[in-house]
């Protein structure tokens, strides 16, 4: 139970805390931020996702002002940590494999 200078030995139970508290470090909510996209001055284009984005996105009918109307050719491919995308009305086309692999 002790060492010799007489401290405890960590447990498997501490371990474990500090595993899962490094492990939430990691991972960040998803929002706005985790998107790459396109502005053409018309309409936004989501071309990428942050793959670090976890939980729930909400993908919101305006970015810059401009109607979200596009989700680009593999925009959210490898995105494994993401549970659920909120996707807006103002979409018109979903491009293929936009979630491949997701």
């Amino acid at each position: 139970m002790f060492d010799s200078i007489g401290m405890k030995k960590p447990t498997l139970i501490t371990f474990l805390f500090l595993a899962l508290y490094a492990f939430n470090l990691k991972t960040k909510a998803a929002d706005v931020s985790d998107l790459t996209y396109v502005n053409n001055t018309v309409y936004i284009t989501i071309t990428d996702c942050d793959e670090e984005a976890s939980g729930e996105l909400v993908i919101p009918q305006k970015i810059e002002g401009l109607p979200v109307k596009i989700i680009a050719r593999s925009a959210f491919e490898r995105c494994f940590r993401l549970k659920n995308i909120t996707l807006p009305s103002t979409l018109k086309e979903i491009k293929r494999s936009a979630f491949a692999y997701s």
